[in-house]
């Protein structure tokens, strides 16, 4: 696998998503390669900063449906 196939498929590594080949032949590639290995490292790092914020309330943020009218602030 060269870099310009593997990083492609970085992020479908991550989220388990790839076929048991392609997890063989990403894994080697990122085994032997440090600039496709960092990158997956800060894929890494970025998926688990969204799945912290996915589980933080943010009781403070509304959401209104285009068009209506902003609901009166507490």
């Amino acid at each position: 696998l060269r870099c310009n196939e593997c990083r492609p498929l970085i992020l479908d590594h991550l989220f388990g998503l790839l076929e048991a080949a392609e997890i063989a032949a990403v894994t080697s590639h990122l085994a032997q390669c440090p600039a496709c290995a960092a990158e997956q490292a800060q894929a890494a790092k970025v998926h688990g900063l969204i799945a912290q914020a996915a589980k933080m309330g943010f009781p403070a943020v509304r959401f209104d449906a285009p068009g209506a009218k902003p609901a009166a602030a507490k």
